[in-house]
């Protein structure tokens, strides 16, 4: 489902939750069960096996998202920490 995966992302796309999620979803190749929340991708995020990820425009998703923006940067950061397989780079 993920192995070997490289996404690029640009977050000056995420209008809003809905296109973010769905956006989130056929980037990173997430599963039909993706939950479309932060909570579902935190858990996807974590069981990620091999997956770089650069997401670019950070700042643009906070203004767009506002407070839903930072914690979805948040879900980011920490699936990075929690799963060593992941490796993230998050570019304003």
């Amino acid at each position: 489902m993920y192995e070997n995966h490289w996404a690029i992302l640009d977050g000056s796309l995420f209008t809003d939750r809905e296109t973010a999620h769905r956006m989130l979803k056929e980037e990173l190749c997430l599963p039909d069960y993706y939950g479309r929340n932060l909570d579902a991708l935190y858990d996807c995020l974590t069981e990620m096996p091999d997956t770089r990820i650069d997401l670019f425009s950070c700042a643009v998703i906070r203004r767009n998202l506002e407070a839903y923006g930072d914690r979805l940067l948040q879900v980011f950061r920490d699936a990075g920490q929690a799963n060593p397989c992941l490796s993230l780079k998050m570019l304003d």
